[in-house]
């Protein structure tokens, strides 16, 4: 089952309304330099599971040890956001192109704790990352550190892949921001539906 979230009456992306749900809360310099609020992470949330889950449950059968969050730019970071801070929520995780950027860089310091701790506390964990080949704006060409970040970001979590944790980093050919969010959604799918024991052969056969 696939459950979509949107906004009522919204035929495109709302970018406020997902510029608060979206995020973390926010450090008080980076929130004053933005034209968006920030920092409905929580909120939103609490929403899936306190209110969005327990309909989908009534209506669904649901295997409640596989269940998968995918989201993307904004909603990639929340995907993130929720993956280190409340893991337990889903089992597995796919972020594609999301805003690492967001609060300079913020989510790296989050990583970091994350990793310190140990992830044989739920088995079974799993997380895809994808990024399009040509997502920068030719006008706003990235800094070295910048790359270094993001791609340190990534390694950080292949270093710490194990039985328990399995991750999965794709950089798709001359796909662009937006369209990387469909070029994923293959990937996506074939994730949330594969058998537990078998996820990890059909992804790692995918990689060069």
């Amino acid at each position: 089952a696939i459950v979509a979230i949107g906004y009522p009456n919204q035929t495109t992306f709302d970018v406020e309304k997902r510029a608060l749900d979206y995020t973390p809360k926010a450090s008080t310099e980076f929130q004053k330099q933005s034209k968006y609020q920030y920092g409905g992470a929580e909120q939103f949330i609490k929403f899936i599971e306190q209110e969005l889950k327990p309909v989908i449950h009534s209506k669904i059968k649901v295997n409640s040890q596989q269940q998968s969050l995918f989201g993307h730019s904004f909603g990639g970071l929340f995907v993130l956001h929720t993956f280190l801070s409340q893991p337990q929520n889903f089992q597995r995780y796919i972020a594609a192109s999301p805003s690492l950027w967001f609060d300079n860089y913020a989510l790296l310091n989050r990583q970091k704790d994350w990793l310190s701790k140990p992830v044989d506390k739920q088995p079974n964990l799993m997380l895809m990352t994808t990024v399009g080949t040509h997502e920068q704006r030719r006008d706003l060409t990235p800094s070295a550190q910048s790359i270094q970040k993001q791609n340190n970001f990534y390694q950080n979590f292949s270093q710490h892949r194990s039985n328990q944790f399995l991750f999965w980093d794709y950089k798709h050919p001359a796909e662009q921001h937006l369209t990387n969010m469909y070029a994923s959604l293959p990937k996506a799918i074939m994730l949330a539906g594969c058998q537990t024991e078998r996820c990890a052969t059909l992804f790692d056969e995918q990689k060069p």
